[in-house]
């Protein structure tokens, strides 16, 4: 749509008082600065375009409650969109944000905050302030760390924090976090909960991976260690599979055994889940080569 085309939709709304205003999908490189003057605005969609900045202009649409500016190019949120202090939805995600300003918290009517796919390493502490928040989405950022200050978040029903190398939490917390649809609410205080027991007490949790090949007998092994049984028709592990493994001369020690399904579609996830300070047990068939075990890969 040619630039001239923008404006007239613009000036259309301007005539017409207009509460919301559609611009996705539309090649714009910048937010038109006419845009300011729709003061009227509740809804406006910016997103799917090669938008790099927000302009301070923004800040004077001071009525806006819908804000999406997702599938762009954007680097940096600039602090005047903080003052749209009547923003519930905002939608940031697929862009190239690296860090989340503290004066986001002055968007107290937030209910809805979308930073997924984006390469954000840090979550200021001060995003704890926005209670009215029902549902943030971090995923596929670059967080290696989880405040505990959100646990103030009490409205909090989803909060999604997949595929970030985080290290405090482990992954099978942070999936709680979230429901199985984006319609379905999470349990974020499971997270909460487990960052204030941390805070109190030694984990005293063991986890070993067991890694190595698709169809090689990581299954076999672990349930030969479990149940000391065996079954020679196994079935291939769609994922990963977790595992509590007793021990009667240690009950107050917990030892997770993860079993991960070896396929190669399955093997770019795995680093998310590959941490530090854990047993490796590499399961290897004697049967192939080291090319076919891919025994440098693993290691």
């Amino acid at each position: 749509m040619t630039a001239q085309k923008i404006l007239e939709l613009i000036q259309q709304a301007k005539d017409k008082r207009a509460w919301m205003l559609d611009l996705s999908n539309k090649n714009l490189t910048e937010i038109p600065p006419e845009i300011a003057q729709l003061t009227s605005l509740q809804y406006l969609n910016l997103s799917n375009n090669q938008i790099s900045e927000i302009p301070e202009a923004l800040a004077h649409l001071t009525s806006l409650q819908h804000l999406f500016l997702n599938n762009n190019q954007i680097r940096e949120i600039p602090e005047a969109l903080t003052q749209l202090t009547s923003l519930q939805y905002l939608f940031l995600n697929n862009n190239q944000i690296r860090e989340i300003p503290e004066a986001l918290a002055h968007l107290t009517s937030l209910q809805y905050l979308y930073l997924n796919n984006n390469q954000i390493s840090e979550i200021p502490k001060a995003l704890a302030q926005l209670t009215s928040l029902q549902d943030l989405d971090l995923s596929n950022n670059q967080i290696r760390e989880i405040p505990e200050a959100l646990a103030h978040l009490v409205n909090l029903k989803r909060l999604v924090l997949e595929n970030n190398p985080i290290t405090n939490v482990p992954p099978e917390i942070i999936r709680q976090g979230w429901g199985k649809t984006i319609l379905d609410d999470g349990n974020p205080q499971a997270i909460f909960s487990y960052l204030k027991d941390k805070a109190k007490r030694p984990l005293n949790e063991l986890k070993v991976l067991l890694v190595g090949e698709g169809d090689v007998g990581k299954t076999s092994l672990l349930k030969r260690l479990l149940h000391n049984t065996f079954n020679s028709g196994e079935p291939k592990t769609p994922g990963i599979n977790i595992e509590k493994w007793p021990l009667p001369q240690k009950p107050d020690i917990r030892l997770n055994l993860w079993d991960f399904g070896g396929q190669k579609v399955m093997q770019t996830t795995h680093q998310f889940f590959l941490t530090k300070r854990s047993l490796y047990l590499l399961v290897l068939d004697n049967r192939k080569n080291e090319q076919q075990n891919r025994l440098e890969y693993w290691l």
